[in-house]
């Protein structure tokens, strides 16, 4: 897979594309510093699942409670999951994918212009 890289993440990820395999659609995948590229990172590939909404919740277990910011990610078998990040960076994947936010505390859905 040829991997372009696109940035360092204000929340230190790294972000990264390529291209589809049949060469048309740009992908995304994001990455930490375990390895030089996506694939070659401890947790693999994550994709970024824009299929699914960036997410800001409250996690109420705490006092006070605490926001809780979220990109959602599936890997290439297909497991969806989640890794914490922070409203930089939340707003700025929003911002440059055209991705929307879903406030689940509010139960409200933004986009960034």
């Amino acid at each position: 897979m040829n991997w372009t890289y696109e940035e360092k993440l204000p929340d230190g990820h790294r972000l990264f594309s390529t291209t589809t395999s049949d060469g048309i659609d740009i992908v995304y995948a994001i990455a930490d510093d375990s390895g030089t590229t996506p694939n070659d990172t401890d947790d693999g590939v994550q994709w970024l699942d824009v299929a699914e909404l960036l997410i800001v919740d409250m996690d109420e277990s705490f006092d006070p409670p605490r926001q809780w910011i979220a990109i959602p990610l599936v890997d290439n078998k297909g497991n969806r999951s989640r890794t914490p990040s922070d409203v930089s960076t939340l707003l700025h994947l929003a911002n440059k994918l055209k991705w929307q936010i879903e406030d689940r505390h509010v139960k409200a859905i933004y986009e960034v212009n």
